[in-house]
């Protein structure tokens, strides 16, 4: 758990929880309810503090470009909807 309702899931266990689309960070009330997923596949590592994430991303193999992704995401910046 990453707090204020921001998640992240390792490849392994979004498979054990049946989700197909890898390793991602969303947002939701629950966890494991992917209400809003910010970061998409292929996620490698999130940390956070109180105010922000920072997440890097490897991105698809079949894209020319081979650097990592890295965002950085304001927790209280948006709020989302049920």
């Amino acid at each position: 758990m990453l707090g204020n309702g921001h998640f992240f899931i390792d490849e392994f266990e979004a498979l054990d929880v049946g989700y197909p689309g890898g390793a991602i960070i969303y947002r939701s009330y629950e966890q494991y309810y992917f209400e809003e997923i910010l970061i998409q596949q292929s996620v490698l590592e999130a940390k956070s503090d109180n105010n922000f994430i920072i997440a890097v991303q490897r991105p698809p193999s079949n894209t020319v470009n081979e650097a990592l992704n890295y965002y950085i995401i304001e927790k209280n910046l948006a709020k989302f909807q049920s």
